[in-house]
């Protein structure tokens, strides 16, 4: 469904860096995948669609945050994503939808 047919306001300008800034570097360990991966769905849960700022990237399709740098050339494809935040945030979420 568009953006626009939800009441999401869309354009907010977006760069790799005020997406991914909030990333942690990613470690040997999947407990820190898991605990990147726990705060994303967190912020998530803040996110309200009526007044979120929605904006369509280009990323690992498996990987939209860039943390998993052990993904196999087989598994690795870029497509369109789709990166949610709620207004006042720099938190960048990948919206649900486009998984």
């Amino acid at each position: 469904m568009c953006a626009h047919a939800q009441g999401i306001q869309v354009g907010s300008v977006l760069t790799r860096e005020n997406c991914f800034r909030s990333r942690e570097p990613a470690n040997d360990t999947s407990e820190s995948s898991h605990d990147f991966y726990e705060a994303k769905m967190a912020e998530g849960l803040k996110i309200d669609p009526r007044t979120a700022y929605v904006m369509k990237s280009y990323a690992q399709v498996l990987d939209p945050y860039g943390i998993e740098h052990d993904l196999p050339g087989e598994l690795q494809c870029i497509g369109s994503v789709y990166f949610a935040r709620a207004p006042g945030s720099d938190d960048w979420v990948i919206s649900s939808s486009s998984r």
